[in-house]
């Protein structure tokens, strides 16, 4: 009987070793008589220890870099636990360190496969598929991963940089905000919410959003005040950009400051003084502007733009000698600017400076070949100085490059009465008094002409 028992138990013990793995544990029965022995650790406590051993030695190795060795250690791990989500997810982690992306990828399918409520594992996915510039990809992944926590921090800051990638800015707007309420700090953050309205023109949005930043880091008032500035100046609104610019110089003792950020305040300050200015011009305000123009200078006195502009103002005040102080301190800065020597010709031709104003004319059309206004004066100048042929091609191309330029068909028509075609002049008079029907000098010289033409028809 006890034989008999003893076979039936070990064909039991075959069976059971011919249908799992050798280093599953033995019956109960059997194990019990071990157990409290004090003997050697039995099949499965070896397999639990094994495990962690490997898990342990691939984390160390991932620490240290040596991803080679952390995979053969996570894989050892795969094959005494297979069925666990998160060993796959350490693989692909790998995979991804070393850029295999596509072996990282297989990694957390498969972790997502065994456990489908992994957010990291659909992060990595995001974060590989934006490596490999598949933003749908990476957008699906972020929108599984946001399903399952809405609040995971990595995830909303992966999906607002895609969306900025591709100027998104109206759509980033919802997970930025939730970012702000999610982090314990959420300054960076709350001044990227104000950058995102100033693109999208949300001008007073953005304004209230640096002010709660002024709040958040009062130690950095300064710094948002320019922020603010940037935002008033943006939208046109020049003044209240020149008060909070004047009001950070004013505070600057008051706080550390970089100088590089002051020098940064003042070039801002003198363009919103500069464009104020040309508001002013604009509504026929020349000395509110010259004004404007020379604070601006007091802030910023390389600017070519404020020169200029200053100089078109002086021009309109009659202070032509000034004017043209200032255009020549705008070409010290930019001797490439051709609206500047046209300028300075036209001056300098006023006051019969023929030679300097040939110069600069001709530097104003070197620099813009079809630019009507070089052409005309030019031309004109050519006229004037008896260059009939010089005075005709220019005149010819001003009205070219401007079919509606009545000063330049008149004096392309005086140029070719000088020239004695007188055919040619009375049909650039006519095109003069069709642009003008009401213009005396074109009138005139046309009578003038007929004129004389009937005079000579009857000698």
């Amino acid at each position: 009987m006890v034989a008999i028992l003893v076979t039936v138990v070990s064909a039991a013990i075959i069976l059971i070793l011919l249908r799992k793995p050798p280093e599953k544990s033995l019956t109960s029965a059997n194990a019990g008589s071990t157990s409290g022995s004090g003997g050697a650790a039995s099949p499965s406590s070896r397999e639990q220890n094994s495990l962690i051993e490997h898990l342990n030695q691939g984390n160390a190795c991932v620490r240290q870099f040596q991803y080679e060795q952390a995979l053969y250690h996570f894989r050892e791990a795969i094959k005494l636990k297979p069925e666990d989500a998160s060993i796959h997810f350490k693989v692909g982690r790998v995979h991804g360190q070393r850029e295999d992306f596509k072996n990282a990828l297989a990694a957390f399918k498969t972790s997502l496969e065994l456990n489908p409520k992994q957010v990291e594992a659909h992060y990595e996915m995001a974060r590989i598929y934006q490596q490999l510039h598949n933003a749908e990809k990476a957008s699906n992944a972020l929108h599984k991963a946001l399903k399952i926590n809405p609040n995971h921090t990595e995830s909303l800051k992966l999906q607002i940089k895609l969306l900025e990638q591709e100027n998104r800015y109206q759509e980033a707007l919802a997970p930025l905000q939730k970012l702000i309420e999610t982090l314990p700090d959420p300054t960076k953050y709350q001044e990227l919410l104000a950058e995102y309205l100033m693109k999208l023109g949300d001008y007073p949005k953005a304004i209230a959003s640096l002010e709660t930043l002024i709040g958040l880091n009062p130690q950095e008032q300064l710094y948002y005040l320019g922020k603010v500035g940037q935002a008033y100046f943006d939208q046109g609104e020049y003044a209240r950009a020149i008060e909070q610019y004047k009001r950070i110089l004013q505070e600057q003792g008051t706080a550390r400051v970089d100088a590089t950020f002051i020098r940064a305040i003042k070039n801002q300050l003198a363009a919103a003084l500069c464009n104020e200015g040309v508001k002013l011009y604009q509504a026929h305000d020349p000395r509110g502007a010259i004004q404007h123009y020379q604070d601006a200078l007091l802030y910023d006195d390389s600017n070519a733009d404020i020169h200029y502009n200053l100089g078109k103002a002086l021009i309109e005040a009659k202070d032509s000698g000034k004017a043209m102080r200032h255009f020549e301190l705008a070409l010290s800065i930019n001797a490439n600017d051709a609206s500047c020597h046209y300028e300075l010709a036209v001056l300098q031709d006023q006051k019969g400076l023929v030679q300097e104003a040939l110069t600069h004319y001709q530097k104003a059309l070197e620099l813009e070949p079809h630019n009507p206004l070089a052409c005309f004066g030019l031309g004109t100048l050519y006229g004037v100085d008896g260059n009939l042929d010089k005075a005709i091609q220019l005149l010819s191309a001003a009205i070219r490059l401007d079919p509606n330029y009545t000063d330049a068909f008149y004096n392309l028509a005086v140029a070719l009465e000088r020239k004695k075609d007188i055919n040619k002049a009375i049909k650039f008079y006519k095109k003069v008094l069709s642009l003008d029907k009401n213009h005396e000098k074109a009138k005139s010289n046309l009578a003038h002409i007929q004129h004389t033409q009937k005079q000579g028809l009857r000698r």
